[in-house]
């Protein structure tokens, strides 16, 4: 993040850290979130890509489910940790990377609209 550099701070990347989100959404106010949070990413990014990028992007994000998945998958399966809760929250790691691409693809054809409000 640019906030953490500029206080000349630096972030390190510990492959054995586990770290435990303690944020409770309800599963519609979650996937609205990941929505808004891809609408708010694509919305942002369309001010830098040329229309042909903009194209491009917006006829990819349909594969961005597939895409998320397989590095969740990547990144999982080789700790062999907590596989049963993964493989039980599959379903709903699915539906955030549908969500998200979804709103992705909004905002690559609309723009963020209200969304980046909605980022937190």
């Amino acid at each position: 993040d640019d906030g953490i550099q500029a206080e000349g701070l630096r972030l390190y990347s510990a492959p054995s850290m586990i770290v435990h989100y303690r944020k409770s959404f309800g599963l519609r106010r979650y996937l609205i979130h990941r929505f808004h949070n891809g609408r708010c990413f694509a919305g942002m990014r369309i001010e830098q890509l040329t229309k042909l990028g903009r194209v491009l992007y917006t006829a990819g994000s349909p594969t961005l489910p597939l895409i998320f998945c397989a590095r969740i998958l990547k990144a999982v399966l080789p700790k062999r940790r907590h596989l049963r809760r993964f493989f039980l929250s599959f379903p709903i790691i699915a539906l955030a990377a549908i969500s998200w691409a979804l709103g992705e693809f909004i905002g690559y054809v609309s723009g963020p609209g209200t969304s980046c409000r909605h980022v937190k």
